[in-house]
């Protein structure tokens, strides 16, 4: 096997196809700027391609060409190679919001901007959005038809799914879908060259990981006689490849003297063709040294080859020079220590970890010596920026780990210490002069490694010795990397605040802000229709904002000081704060990193730690995503039940054991109250289902040992929510009234002034007959305001929102945005009213001042939404968390809207009775249990209802006639009164 063979091609891969140089359609301003940019994508220059791109989709604006769909998708791939993140993802999501208003009638544009959607996302870390982009692109590839131009489309979207499957390792379906695009070429009457080419070196990948030789051989000869009809112009690149082929061809023969003799071969070609300084030759050399180690044997040859790359790297002078040098040194370092484990390799990987770090700094500072770090606030120390320090110092740490827990010295864990505050240091520096809400939010994407690596660390360390102070540290790293993207921008206002900031500059921060967002959601919906004009405008608008938000910024920093150094202090709860309000309550909280996991248990004066080995994305994200799949389709066919029934009870029987191995514990020391913290893995997990121990799979549903049979359970999102929301309970009403809303989709109001898209979602809501039900149901019983039919829209809830309520009760549809969370709404009654459009989205929720101590969302997944890495899931559900609600009840998927009928009935009853909010859920969910039979039992009936945040708390709800009990018993009290004054009066005058 060749490790970096995939690495290289996956470089390659990044690389768009050539255009389809139709006979019948050839737009000539576009047909010279499409082979500079081929010519620029195909030799790596991926600044100058995108650019050019960028002037390809100017003119199509004007003249467009239905065989050029695939040149904005090329533009954000280019961007992306080129580091420019931000941009490329900036650019997918907006082609992603066009072709989305072309679906259905152009499915093959959507397709190009489902493929930009998954590389974002695979970028991001984010495997379950990627999986459900490929999916999106792969039933679009699956279904073109190879007619006319069609074809060619559908060999470039099979060629580009399977780039994208790459890492699921399922190399059966990439070369199905690489054979596909192989024959749709073949078709195809204009010749599509190197579209053909990279088809045919990626399937010669694919035959050398699945071993079959006879076909590598096949698509190297294909290859070699095609290679010789592209022009030169654009070879350069793929006939290097096409050499890799032969190369591999030996080496999986094992025929050494053959591959050491074409390893020359291929690197003359590189040198000579890209230069003896060019990356090609550099990545050449670094890809012929693994073979040499890994499938020769000959580590003595693999470590030339690199001595040849150091002497090359070191000629380099200019400052982007010296950051590949930088990289090329970490990368290599990072090569030694995946492949020895003795002590003196330790040593050579740390000298070229620190090599690279001091060429991440200015020439001045390149002096420190071992286990020396400067001071990150000298405004001169960088010489390329943070990032690369940083990822620098990150690999150092990595180093020092992997040494500690190979050897296990004293000395190791010392500099671990030592190195873990100082890249904490850096961490702030990059807060503090990072303005941009964008930057900063990526800068909590990049700060996972950082908070992964030190929960491992300090998971070892508690391995080792379980003292308090590691128990801390750890607790503490769980919470940071929990919630850490929300965390930042919620720290920037309370931090003002602490600073002593002069109130008129934080009123102007927090209009800018207020601005912003609002002009946000509004580009975020002008997008959504298309509308060029207005997202042209709002973009300016929002840049200039910016802009004005840097100055402020910049100008609060100068004037107080204190304020630059908080801003960096993301807010965190101590371990001895939790368990002083646990009581007789038990905290899970949980982190997964990538092979691993942390699981917490804490009681009020116990710490039980849990750290345990699992592939998450390849394994575990599988198993869940499976679990979610059983629980949303109840079975329907009763000759399969047996079966669906055994699959479903070993399933969650696997992940209980994983995530749940707290059981005796709890039961030992009575304790029945559960708050859960969970990780973006478990966020989709009711641990109300949780197996709490061995049964038997063939019993009926409700005699299976769920969890929700022994525990009263309560979510939170973060750790620190939980303190806030029990303060903000304290804030806000408990006065015993409803507010409950039952809105109509059936009535005959037809509002002309509402975009097509709104006309459409209203046309697809369903009747919620039950949701009437309920409302009728609650307002027999208690005492409060309560709107139905066509007085259920979105103007009375607003006006009804500036009263206080104990309690808010929505029983309508809630629409969940995947693309935009912030445009996922809940539906309410249409209405002739042109102020309102009767979606009340995410974004005004958060808008809404939430007096109330429990919000109700019994609407379809009103809980779900988009998985977040650190940040569990983005729903409706949590911006009424944003809004002040210290404690909502809402559903994780679409539910039958009886048995939610029958569910609320009860739960209102046990809350009514006195009973905390998530025990008066329990109850209701077990008496749904106790009355259901067979399959009606079925957790999808019953276990879409979650509570979060401060439900562990009674809410009072008064009865429908308890004003005029009020009334009656002021009455009654008052004559009491004066009865006694009137007898004490008469006394005192006889």
């Amino acid at each position: 096997m060749r490790p970096l063979f995939f690495l290289i091609l996956s470089l390659f891969g990044c690389l768009t196809p050539l255009s389809a140089q139709t006979a019948k359609q050839e737009y000539i301003p576009t047909k010279p700027l499409l082979a500079k940019a081929e010519t620029e994508d195909l030799s790596l220059q991926y600044d100058k391609a995108a650019a050019t791109y960028g002037e390809i989709i100017n003119i199509l604006a004007r003249q467009p060409d239905p065989s050029l769909e695939w040149i904005t998708y090329a533009r954000v791939r280019c961007l992306k190679s080129n580091k420019q993140l931000v941009d490329a993802e900036q650019l997918s999501r907006s082609y992603l919001v066009y072709t989305q208003k072309l679906s259905p009638t152009q499915p093959i544009s959507s397709a190009y901007a489902y493929a930009a959607m998954a590389d974002m996302m695979k970028l991001r870390r984010q495997p379950d959005s990627a999986a459900y982009w490929i999916d999106q692109l792969r039933i679009v590839a699956d279904s073109i038809d190879t007619k006319g131009i069609n074809v060619i489309h559908k060999a470039r979207l099979c060629y580009e799914t399977a780039m994208l499957m790459e890492a699921t390792k399922d190399y059966e379906l990439i070369i199905n879908y690489l054979e596909t695009a192989k024959e749709s070429l073949t078709k195809f009457s204009t010749v599509e060259s190197t579209l053909q080419l990279k088809t045919l070196i990626f399937l010669a990948a694919m035959y050398s990981y699945t071993e079959q030789p006879a076909k590598l051989v096949k698509c190297y000869n294909q290859a070699l006689t095609l290679s010789k009809t592209i022009p030169s112009s654009q070879i350069q690149w793929l006939n290097y490849r096409v050499k890799c082929i032969e190369l591999d061809i030996f080496l999986s023969r094992k025929m050494a003297n053959e591959s050491r003799q074409t390893m020359i071969m291929v690197e003359n070609y590189a040198r000579d063709q890209f230069g003896d300084t060019s990356k090609a030759y550099i990545a050449c050399l670094i890809s012929n040294g693994m073979d040499c180690k890994d499938r020769l044997g000959d580590n003595k040859t693999m470590e030339q080859k690199f001595l040849a790359v150091q002497e090359i790297v070191k000629r380099l002078k200019t400052p982007y020079e010296q950051v590949d040098l930088s990289d090329m040194y970490r990368n290599w370092a990072y090569t030694y220590l995946e492949s020895w484990s003795t002590d003196s390799r330790y040593d050579t990987t740390y000298a070229y970890f620190h090599q690279a770090f001091l060429l991440s700094l200015s020439p001045q500072y390149r002096n420190l010596k071992y286990n020396e770090y400067p001071d990150f606030n000298q405004p001169d120390i960088y010489q390329h920026g943070f990032l690369l320090t940083y990822r620098s110092l990150m690999a150092i740490q990595y180093n020092l780990f992997t040494h500690y827990t190979h050897l296990r010295q004293p000395k190791e864990k010392d500099n671990l210490l030592k190195i873990i505050p100082v890249i904490n240091e850096l961490k702030n520096t990059l807060l503090r002069n990072t303005n941009d809400s964008r930057q900063r939010k990526n800068l909590a994407y990049l700060f996972e490694d950082y908070y992964y690596k030190k929960m491992e660390m300090y998971g070892d360390f508690y391995g080792q010795d379980s003292s308090l102070t590691t128990q801390k540290e750890l607790f503490i790293t769980l919470q940071q990397l929990n919630s850490r993207e929300s965390r930042f921008g919620v720290n920037q206002q309370q931090s003002l605040a602490l600073a002593g900031v002069n109130k008129t500059l934080i009123s102007q921060q927090e209009q800018l802000n207020l601005t912003t967002k609002e002009l946000n959601y509004q580009l975020a919906a002008a997008q959504k229709l298309n509308d060029k004009k207005n997202v042209l405008k709002l973009a300016t608008d929002i840049s200039a904002l910016r802009n004005q938000q840097a100055q402020l910024e910049q100008e609060i920093k100068q004037k107080y000081p204190r304020y630059a150094q908080l801003i960096t202090q993301l807010p965190t709860v101590g371990l001895e704060n939790i368990q002083a309000n646990l009581a007789d309550k038990a905290m899970l909280i949980y982190g997964a990193a990538r092979y691993r996991t942390l699981q917490m248990l804490i009681t009020k004066d116990t710490i039980i730690h849990y750290y345990t080995f699992l592939d998450r994305d390849a394994v575990w994200r599988k198993k869940v995503d499976s679990l979610q799949h059983f629980l949303q389709n109840p079975p329907v066919n009763d000759d399969k039940n047996d079966t669906y029934k055994q699959e479903f009870y070993t399933l969650l029987s696997a992940i209980s054991q994983q995530f749940f191995k707290q059981d005796s514990f709890l039961q030992a020391n009575k304790i029945t109250d559960l708050v859960v913290v969970t990780d973006e893995l478990l966020a989709k997990l009711p641990f109300e289902l949780i197996l709490t121990e061995p049964s038997d799979a063939q019993k009926g549903y409700k005699d299976w040992p769920f969890a929700v049979k022994k525990y009263k359970i309560q979510y939170l999102p973060d750790v620190s929510f939980w303190l806030q929301s029990q303060n903000q309970s304290k804030q806000n009403s408990n006065n015993g009234k409803f507010l409950a809303f039952a809105p109509t989709y059936e009535n005959a109001i037809v509002n002309k002034n509402r975009p097509d898209n709104l006309k459409q979602l209203r046309k697809n809501l369903s009747e919620l007959n039950g949701a009437k039900s309920e409302i009728t149901n609650l307002s027999t019983y208690y005492y409060g305001n309560y709107y139905q039919n066509q007085q259920a829209n979105e103007a009375e809830f607003k006006r009804a929102m500036r009263s206080p309520y104990a309690i808010v009760h929505l029983a309508m549809h809630g629409l969940l945005d995947e693309d935009a969370a912030e445009l996922s709404a809940l539906a309410f009654s249409e209405t002739a009213d042109s102020t309102e459009d009767n979606f009340l989205t995410a974004y005004e929720i958060a808008q809404l001042r939430c007096e109330s101590q429990l919000v109700v969302l019994s609407a379809c997944e009103t809980a779900a939404g988009q998985n977040q890495m650190g940040e569990g899931v983005l729903s409706l559900a949590r911006y009424f968390i944003y809004g002040g609600a210290p404690a909502i009840v809402a559903t994780r998927w679409q539910i039958n809207d009886r048995t939610t009928a029958f569910i609320m009935q009860n739960f209102y009853k046990y809350l009514y009775e006195g009973f905390t909010i998530k025990h008066a859920l329990q109850k209701s969910q077990l008496d749904y249990l106790a009355q259901s039979k067979g399959d009606a039992a079925h957790p999808f009936y019953w276990a879409a209802f979650t509570n979060i945040g401060h439900t562990d708390k009674s809410v009072f709800v008064a009865s429908k006639n308890w004003y005029y009990k009020y009334i009656l018993i002021s009455v009654a009290v008052i004559s009491a009164l004066m009865l006694l004054y009137w007898y004490k009066r008469r006394r005192k005058n006889q």
